[in-house]
């Protein structure tokens, strides 16, 4: 080694691939390049700063037009970076026909009027009907059931908007109960265990029967658009799920499912009231996302509960409670205001299904889960009443909290 000798450097001048640190530069040079030419193509760098994940852009237009003019000014944004956008989609052939051939996805044969079917995180895009699917191959014959693989395949059915949910948490629930019974991770199953699980492998076939349209409107003109957070919790899981209402010029009303999310209930003890609260805050969590990706105004939004405790709770001060229940009213109090917390009966209540759990036969045809209760289709003063007197009901909360005290004064 000559240590006199001065070090050479090198410089690499393109992202190297496979870097811990190339990702974050792929997506800030995308990033900073968006910002930079916004002026130049503002549909394109809304695209890219709004609708882009990794390396794949993803946008919604509502015509053939602005669909073209956003293909033009992609295109025109990325070469500026010396960069070229391939393999694009579309379900408008209209759009693809002025998008050359070689750069269109290879799948896509315009003479046969062909347009493939692509994943999108996870999700199948079916371009031709524009609806999304769910392909998930059932374990091999030789599945060995231990809970290492089962937790492996339950993984693999990746649902990031919750369009099945309720067939998810099943699963989950399958594996909180191998927890609890002490197994380790190589361990054979049970002979109980093993059914279950074969019960729910054998409905993975059944997925592909399900189809979510993409859209979530009609093709008229909106007057309002509001969004509708439902939550529920059961001792085995709670959830919550929220549509898209939209009102039209014409008087139609259309409600669309957005998203859900679904969690396994603690394994320590927790009494319903308190799973409802948890339910409510992830639903505050999913609306706060929803509104930010779909703009809607925060007086448009609305959250439904079956669980009058709750209600009371949020209609009170969160310092006048015990420290799980105060923090998490906190959290609504910020975000919401008591007044857009309404009532849903238990019976109407589509987070019901998140909470319980339901086979893929049931969820292919229930209208509830898809569309929500049927009331709101209807005007608001049809809606169920939310009749609280406060002054009527002394919180559950407050009398423990008031027993506690009297309990400490008295030792």
């Amino acid at each position: 080694m000559k240590t006199d000798q001065v070090p050479e450097e090198y410089e690499f001048n393109s992202v190297v691939f496979g870097v811990n640190s190339s990702p974050f530069q792929a997506q800030f040079v995308s990033i900073k390049h968006a910002e930079m030419t916004k002026d130049s193509y503002p549909r394109a760098a809304e695209t890219v700063l709004e609708s882009t994940y990794m390396d794949d852009s993803m946008d919604s237009v509502i015509n053939d037009e602005q669909g073209i003019e956003l293909y033009n000014q992609l295109s025109q944004l990325w070469a500026k970076a010396g960069m070229y956008a391939r393999k694009w989609l579309s379900n408008s052939k209209t759009v693809l026909q002025c998008i050359p051939e070689e750069d269109r996805a290879s799948q896509v044969d315009l003479d046969e009027g062909y347009l493939p079917s692509v994943k999108t995180l996870g999700v199948i895009w079916q371009v031709d009907n524009d609806i999304f699917m769910f392909k998930v191959n059932p374990p091999a014959v030789d599945f060995k059931f231990t809970k290492r693989n089962i937790l492996s395949k339950v993984a693999t059915l990746f649902d990031p908007l919750g369009f099945i949910a309720p067939y998810p948490i099943r699963g989950k629930l399958l594996l909180q109960e191998m927890w609890t019974a002490g197994l380790d991770w190589d361990d054979q199953l049970d002979e109980e265990l093993v059914e279950k699980s074969r019960e729910w492998f054998r409905e993975l076939d059944e997925l592909c029967c399900i189809k979510i349209p993409r859209c979530l409107q009609l093709n008229e003109d909106i007057v309002l658009t509001s969004l509708h957070t439902f939550s529920d919790a059961s001792q085995e899981a709670h959830g919550s799920v929220i549509y898209a209402r939209h009102e039209y010029k014409s008087g139609m009303i259309s409600t669309r499912f957005i998203a859900a999310k679904s969690r396994v209930a603690p394994l320590t003890s927790v009494s319903i009231p308190r799973l409802e609260l948890m339910a409510a805050v992830l639903g505050l969590r999913l609306a706060l996302s929803v509104k930010h990706a779909l703009e809607v105004p925060d007086d448009n939004m609305t959250f439904w509960s079956d669980s009058m405790n709750v209600l009371y709770w949020i209609r009170g001060r969160s310092r006048e409670y015990k420290p799980f229940v105060a923090n998490r009213i906190g959290e609504i109090h910020t975000s919401s205001h008591p007044q857009q917390w309404r009532h849903v009966p238990t019976k109407v209540n589509p987070a019901d299904l998140v909470s319980r759990g339901r086979t893929v036969e049931q969820l292919q045809s229930d209208v509830i889960w898809w569309n929500g209760p049927e009331f709101l289709q209807d005007e608001e003063p049809q809606w169920p009443d939310t009749n609280i007197q406060i002054e009527n009901v002394r919180d559950t909360e407050l009398k423990c909290q008031k027993k506690t005290s009297d309990k400490h004064t008295t030792l």
